[in-house]
């Protein structure tokens, strides 16, 4: 190529994924599943044991916890006072710097009037424990998103997950009379992980704390609101705030824990390298909460949508990628196994990329050229990862910043889109042998990718600055809209595609 251009992608062992070192053998974990409540009005059927269950094995499989560093406390056992002298005494005092630290919780979740003024909505989102009491509309001796951060904010320097399997929000619906929400729960099929008050149900189309509670969720507030100094934090949430997170009954468990458990296990793994990344594991939930919704009719009207925070998160997984499955271990060499790690979304709009002439081709090969087709509008960002390590950004570019302005990167439904194409004034030539991988991100028109993506010229990305550019691409492909979700229109839909190409001597 001119430039060579064909370079090369390959995976990110520059992601937190492939930074994370073992855990060491004072990691813990704290399981907390509750079903049988003090009020028997919060009652839930067996679910939250089989669940602390199943996640003991993900403790020890893919947090590298040891069997007695992990603890459980199931329902009585788990009163306002036992979980956080637990979040003390177990995490907190029995771990270092350096260490996991995991908190894993099955239960009812809620919501208080917020008395410190720190919630734009008024409210704070808390986690009901077991000697919770209804009074009313409210629930009393809750444990709130203040408490839990000011609990967790002592784990400094060390690796925090919360996997939190509730939901905050009480029952919401997009009906505007305020009907039940969950109708199918009456037969038994699902039941719903947050109080029924006296059948106190909201409606985000005219309740504004609602709408302001979903509002925060975009900021990417959650229960733990701030991480500890100096701490690796990634929060697992069942569902996005105005959803709930349910109990399928048939199977015993939280729908959103029987996924996290199957694609830890090794169904999320997309590449097939033999690690589940945050991001591959995230893409695996969220589809199986949908197909789930699909299959039950109204038992989730609002949707399921499983939300990993903070973005930074999303590039991360328990365990070090080790070296031979595509990287070294500095975690400074870009391999095409890691970016597909890190761009788990997979081609769900059905963008179509092919290489012009098809690969493999020889040295000395002139004009060679990418076409993608995208069956809806979206903004493409098409990359060349080589073998090496390099990556370049073949699109958008100089020239179609030039010939486009504002809408440079945009590509249309159904109108293929040629890299290089005859305004570009130049060609990509196959000069030197090689092999790579090309990766055509494409997200909804309205997503916006910084880093100077939109006015980038053709030429190889530093690689301190590459980590950023794909880590942007794989958060803005991963976002879920969840406010289309909510009100029952079809979201837009990102995708990630690989093309695979070689160059023969």
């Amino acid at each position: 190529m001119q430039r060579r251009i064909l370079a090369t992608l390959a995976g990110l062992m520059l992601l937190a994924a492939a930074s994370h070192a073992p855990a060491a053998a004072a990691s813990r974990a704290l399981l907390i599943g509750i079903d049988d409540y003090t009020d028997d009005r919060l009652d839930l059927p067996s679910a939250g044991a089989q669940d602390v269950a199943a996640m003991t094995e993900v403790a020890t499989s893919r947090f590298g916890v040891a069997p007695d560093g992990i603890k459980t406390l199931l329902d009585q056992q788990a009163t306002r006072r036992a979980i956080l002298e637990a979040i003390d005494s177990w995490l907190v005092q029995g771990t270092v710097a350096g260490d996991t630290a995991l908190l894993y919780f099955a239960g009812h979740g809620y919501f208080s009037l917020d008395e410190n003024g720190d919630e734009t909505d008024g409210l704070d989102e808390a986690i009901v424990p077991a000697d919770a009491e209804v009074s009313g509309i409210h629930v009393l001796r809750l444990i709130t998103d203040d408490e839990l951060t000011t609990a967790i904010g002592k784990l400094e320097g060390r690796k925090v997950t919360a996997i939190l399997d509730t939901g905050h929000s009480g029952r919401v619906t997009r009906d505007k009379l305020k009907t039940r929400a969950i109708a199918i729960e009456s037969k038994g099929a699902v039941l719903a992980r947050t109080p029924d008050l006296e059948q106190l149900t909201r409606s985000i189309l005219i309740e504004p704390a609602v709408k302001k509670q979903k509002a925060e969720a975009a900021k990417g507030e959650t229960l733990i609101e701030k991480a500890p100094k100096n701490a690796d934090l990634s929060v697992w949430s069942a569902v996005s705030p105005s959803q709930t997170a349910l109990v399928d009954v048939a199977s015993g468990h939280g729908v959103f824990t029987k996924l996290y458990v199957e694609g830890a296990a090794g169904a999320a793994d997309r590449n097939g390298n033999g690690i589940v990344s945050n991001a591959e594991l995230l893409a695996y939930v969220t589809e199986g909460s949908a197909a789930f919704c699909d299959a039950t009719a109204k038992a989730c009207e609002m949707g399921l949508t499983p939300t990993l925070e903070p973005d930074a998160a999303l590039a991360g997984a328990p365990k070090a990628a080790p070296a031979e499955a595509g990287g070294d271990d500095s975690g400074t060499t870009l391999t095409a196994d890691a970016v597909t790690d890190l761009l788990a979304t997979g081609n769900r709009a059905g963008v179509g990329l092919e290489q012009l002439p098809a690969s493999p081709i020889n040295a000395g090969t002139r004009n060679v050229r990418y076409r993608l087709t995208s069956p809806t509008d979206g903004r493409l960002l098409l990359l060349d990862l080589s073998d090496d390590g390099t990556l370049t950004q073949l699109f958008p570019n100089q020239f179609t910043q030039k010939r486009d302005g504002a809408a440079s990167g945009t590509v249309k439904a159904g109108v293929p889109v040629t890299i290089p194409d005859d305004y570009y004034g130049i060609s990509f030539d196959a000069t030197t042998p090689g092999s790579g991988t090309i990766v055509a991100i494409v997200v909804p028109p309205a997503t916006k990718i910084g880093g100077g993506v939109a006015t980038r010229q053709i030429a190889v990305i530093p690689k301190d600055e590459a980590k950023a550019v794909l880590l942007e691409a794989a958060q803005a492909a991963s976002k879920q809209e969840n406010a289309a979700s909510e009100l029952n229109t079809e979201a837009s839909r990102s995708s990630v595609v690989t093309l695979r190409y070689e160059i023969l001597p």
